[in-house]
């Protein structure tokens, strides 16, 4: 007599499929079955090298900037000894490379910026008349816009603090005492007594 367990069993073999022959098995996942994003070369070329030449640039100028700037902050303080010329000058070599570090950021980043939107403007109108002038043209506009808005929100910025400032000075003259008459602003100002 048959369990329930062996008719079990004699179930799943009636409804086993056959095995499959190499022949009828799916096709092997290939590189060529892969998505493909097709990068023009020039989209690693044009930035790459407008990166190398801004890095360039940042490293020179930000480097000259920050020594100008140490050179112009301490021109009153110069060092009397060795060790104060030692100091002086080390920390003038740390500033200099930290300015130019971040000066070749800056611009490496900033050309990078203008190169990879003229290869992508440029790729994008490969099938129009003059792809490279909508480039030019595209990128002018772009940064243009950039740059414009850049001024108004630098414009209102100092408008701002402009504002503050009159308001203070405003504030402070008053609501001076009116017993005296008020000189000058800031710490060293002084009030006149008639005499």
């Amino acid at each position: 007599m048959m369990s329930s367990s062996d008719s079990h069993h004699d179930h799943r073999q009636q409804h086993q499929e056959p095995p499959l022959h190499p022949e009828d098995a799916p096709p092997a996942k290939t590189l060529n079955d892969a998505i493909k994003f097709y990068l023009p070369p020039r989209m690693l070329y044009v930035p790459g090298v407008a990166i190398t030449v801004g890095i360039a640039l940042g490293l020179t100028r930000g480097g000259r900037k920050a020594a100008m700037q140490f050179l112009a902050e301490n021109a009153h303080k110069a060092p009397k000894t060795v060790k104060g010329w030692y100091e002086y000058n080390r920390t003038k070599n740390y500033r200099v490379m930290l300015g130019g570090l971040k000066g070749a950021g800056r611009e490496g980043l900033r050309l990078g910026s203008v190169a990879v939107g003229w290869v992508t403007l440029e790729e994008l109108l490969k099938n129009k008349p003059f792809p490279m002038v909508g480039a030019g043209v595209g990128t002018c506009a772009i940064f243009a816009t950039l740059c414009s808005f850049l001024s108004v929100i630098s414009f209102l910025c100092t408008l701002c603090t402009v504002c503050e400032c009159d308001l203070r000075l405003k504030m402070k003259l008053c609501f001076r005492p009116p017993s005296a008459p008020y000189c000058g602003t800031g710490s060293a100002s002084r009030r006149v007594t008639g005499g």
